[in-house]
């Protein structure tokens, strides 16, 4: 679950630093970070996990918070799936629950994502109420890079003519309809989809070469990047992780750099 985070809003007496969004009307302040007006913010679920959004969506509509609830339900959380994590059908009737106003969408259509998303972003900012909108789509990658997702994921297509649930949804991936609808309206071709493809390879390979080149970032940046003041609990594992890099020096490339004069107690 993404975290919104606003300057100035304080968590158990500490001010909050973190990446700056819009929110509310009541809630959102410019910052040097996020210089705009207040206005409706978009807190994203990347996963149905289905009890994480609960409290906040309470407290948005209780308030009358114009948050847009933004929920990609892509059929699992980490390595299970939809259907043993709730009987319910999707997310979109919680939101009916709290008194929301909720839309679902085709999350494979960019088109209607966007529009989608537009509508809930006018209801939010004329009704002064929280949005939830649940774009139903598919995981096609694993969760992670250690996932094994062929343990869990259903082999059987929702649907006969295709050889397995993913080989159905591929085919109805987001950019495969986007760039058919692209050139049926002549907006897009095969040659410019081939130097595009050769583009972005071009660049991604340059960009990846240069952040492997880059300086690794400052350990203390591991704690740093929320609160502006540490709490106890985090000092201590700040101080125990730069003994253990000592300790242990052989086993880890960290330069002086990176540490940067931080000591162990």
């Amino acid at each position: 679950m993404h975290r919104l985070l606003w300057r100035g809003l304080r968590v158990g007496g500490r001010r909050l630093v973190g990446a700056q969004h819009r929110g509310g009307a009541r809630l959102a302040e410019p910052s040097p970070s996020a210089p705009l007006p207040p206005g409706p913010c978009a807190r994203a679920s990347r996963r149905p996990a289905p009890t994480q959004p609960s409290n906040t969506a309470r407290a948005k509509q209780v308030h009358g918070c114009p948050t847009i609830f933004f929920c990609r339900n892509n059929g699992y959380a980490i390595s299970t799936g939809t259907g043993d994590q709730y009987a319910s059908d999707g997310i979109a009737p919680r939101g009916l629950a709290f008194g929301m106003p909720t839309i679902r969408v085709d999350g494979n259509d960019v088109l209607a994502v966007y529009a989608a998303t537009l509508e809930a972003r006018k209801i939010a900012l004329e009704e002064d109420t929280p949005v939830l909108v649940e774009a139903m789509t598919y995981r096609i990658g694993a969760h992670s890079t250690s996932d094994d997702d062929t343990k869990y994921r259903n082999p059987d297509s929702p649907e006969e003519g295709w050889d397995s649930e993913r080989a159905y949804w591929e085919a109805r991936s987001p950019i495969v309809r986007f760039g058919r609808y692209l050139h049926s309206r002549g907006m897009f071709n095969v040659r410019m989809e081939e130097q595009l493809r050769k583009q972005a390879r071009k660049e991604a390979i340059a960009t990846l070469n240069r952040a492997q080149a880059a300086d690794k970032p400052h350990v203390q940046t591991l704690f740093s990047d929320v609160l502006d003041e540490l709490p106890w609990n985090l000092s201590e594992q700040q101080s125990e992780l730069v003994q253990h890099l000592e300790n242990y020096a052989q086993h880890y490339t960290v330069s002086d750099k990176q540490l940067g004069g931080l000591k162990p107690r």
